[in-house]
């Protein structure tokens, strides 16, 4: 029970930073301080969101991977004026395959001397 009040409890403080956090930056463009344009960005959301999602999940496989590459890649294209999308397919292939290679998890690699015989 404990867990689950403290769980709660730090999901409320980063969700009452971000909305803060919006708020104050959203009052200040609208009071006419200067703001970078990727700030409110549909991709800058999307990569908020999946970076906060795989927080809460410690990074472990899911959807947050996804949010994340699509909103870096246009994060990227924004930010350097290059357009990525011809190479989208052959990046996804990459850090699928980087992902495959680093993966947490219990494996067995051609290395290992014991036969595999089943579960473990």
């Amino acid at each position: 029970m404990e867990t689950l009040n403290n769980n709660k409890t730090k999901t409320y403080f980063i969700l009452g930073v971000s909305f803060l956090a919006v708020g104050l930056l959203s009052l200040a463009s609208n009071l006419g301080f200067w703001m970078p344009f990727w700030v409110f960005n549909w991709s800058t959301i999307i990569l908020g969101i999946g970076l906060l999602l795989g927080y809460r999940k410690d990074f472990k496989a899911g959807a947050w991977m996804i949010l994340v590459f699509i909103g870096g890649l246009n994060f990227l294209q924004n930010i350097l004026a290059v357009s990525l999308t011809p190479h989208m397919f052959a990046l996804f292939c990459v850090g699928l395959g980087i992902y495959l290679l680093v993966k947490p998890g219990k494996r067995r690699n051609c290395f290992d001397k014991k036969p595999h015989h089943g579960a473990e």
